[in-house]
């Protein structure tokens, strides 16, 4: 995983826009089991309003829209889900 994939989230977000609207913003970086369940979990377990994922750009046409995890995150989260094309990285 490349170092900036593991900044703070909040560094790529307008700071301003972020204070006036008082959000907490939360990074989640799963060392170990099936990414779709940790994040799922930790969603739920912090009553998540939303979450921001970003997607890959794969060739597997059975997950070419999104990804195995973001469309399985997609499908069970406990709240919306916003994803990010990798491409407006």
């Amino acid at each position: 995983m490349p170092l900036n994939d593991l900044r703070d989230p909040r560094d790529r977000l307008d700071r301003p826009a972020v204070d006036d609207l008082d959000l907490h913003v939360e990074a989640l970086l799963l060392e170990a089991g099936a990414p779709r369940l940790g994040i799922t979990a930790k969603a739920e377990r912090c009553n998540a309003d939303l979450l921001v994922m970003g997607t890959r750009d794969l060739t597997d046409l059975k997950h070419v829209a999104l990804g195995s995890v973001a469309d399985r995150v997609v499908r069970t989260a406990p709240c919306p889900v916003l994803t990010v094309p990798s491409s407006l990285d």
